[in-house]
């Protein structure tokens, strides 16, 4: 993640008057950088179906401890780009969005532009 990528990332949190980020502002951001032009990008099935109000459903709620963003090389073909919340107690993982790319450089900046914004989120 650069400094670029931050002051950009805060820079549409004021754009768009967001104060607290939910999962339905990340989602839109993902749709207006053109992160989902490639294979897919979208909230993840399970977590779509557990959390029927997904959308209004604050990225940074009580029991989040972080926020982590990666990306992975396929099992078969591709990369995929991981938004995954992490909370405190008890240790556990969930995942919320996933993204398939083919290349790389593509599944990089992903991962950079959606860390920056998480992270700009909590400022």
């Amino acid at each position: 993640m650069t400094e670029n990528n931050f002051e950009q990332a805060r820079a549409w949190l004021r754009e768009h008057k967001t104060q607290r980020l939910t999962w339905g502002d990340v989602d839109t951001y993902i749709r207006e950088q053109h992160l989902d032009d490639d294979e897919y990008f979208e909230m993840h099935t399970v977590y779509r179906h557990q959390h029927p109000d997904w959308k209004k459903e604050f990225a940074y709620a009580d029991k989040i401890r972080w926020i982590a963003v990666y990306w992975v090389v396929g099992g078969s073909e591709g990369y995929y780009v991981h938004v995954e919340t992490r909370e405190l107690e008890p240790q556990k993982a969930e995942l919320v969005f996933l993204g398939k790319f083919w290349d790389v450089a593509r599944a990089e900046l992903a991962v950079n532009l959606l860390q920056a914004l998480v992270n700009a989120a909590t400022w």
